[in-house]
């Protein structure tokens, strides 16, 4: 059986911390002074510090993403292989079944069952894995997306603080917050064979 990461995926803080908002407001407040005209989605060295601090956050879920589905991954493709003998074995027993004796029948007869059940437990974990991999996803991706609102709620305090202070006096409370460059979610090729795709019942489609 498979074993996930255990830990959570690492989301963003819910908040700016107070002194992180200080230094913010305050670096809106001289680059106000210092750049005359400076327009809201312009990368000043406080917008491209908090971008840095963002998808490094989101760099981090990505590595979770990637230690957390690997084994998973793993372990389906070694059930992928396992299903594979354990119908070739099974094949094999109903190629010679004509050939066997009464006494060897019946035996073959319980090796079949026992066997068809083994495939049967694999594709439940077949099954459970892949309901895990979809989870791990969901996850990773909603953690991405509170690196982005973090980003955002920086990016948002420092606009302002810096609108308020420019040279035009005009307080723009709906400061254009600049666009944030997001990191898409990793690239994790799952082993999903053709016949292995299960529907809601937990049957194989196509096998």
């Amino acid at each position: 059986m498979s074993k996930r990461n255990s830990s959570a995926a690492p989301l963003a803080p819910a908040r700016v911390k107070y002194w992180a908002r200080v230094k913010l407001k305050r670096q809106g407040r001289q680059d106000a002074r210092n750049y005359k005209g400076i327009q809201d989605f312009t990368r000043t060295h406080a917008l491209i510090v908090s971008q840095s601090l963002a998808n490094a956050g989101q760099r981090r879920v990505n590595q979770w993403f990637i230690d957390s589905l690997t084994p998973i991954l793993t372990g389906n493709a070694r059930i992928e292989v396992q299903r594979k003998r354990v119908e070739t074995q099974i094949l094999e027993l109903f190629d010679s079944f004509a050939t066997l004796s009464g006494r060897q029948q019946k035996r073959a007869v319980v090796q079949i069952a026992g066997l068809e059940q083994e495939l049967v437990n694999l594709k439940s974990q077949y099954r459970a894995n892949i309901a895990t991999t979809d989870s791990i996803e969901a996850e990773a991706e909603q953690s991405l997306a509170s690196w982005k609102s973090y980003f955002n709620e920086m990016a948002a305090i420092y606009t302002r603080a810096r609108s308020r202070k420019s040279r035009d006096g005009q307080a723009t409370a709906a400061s254009e917050v600049p666009q944030f460059e997001s990191i898409g979610l990793a690239e994790m090729k799952q082993v999903r064979q053709h016949d292995w795709d299960l529907d809601s019942d937990g049957e194989s489609v196509g096998a």
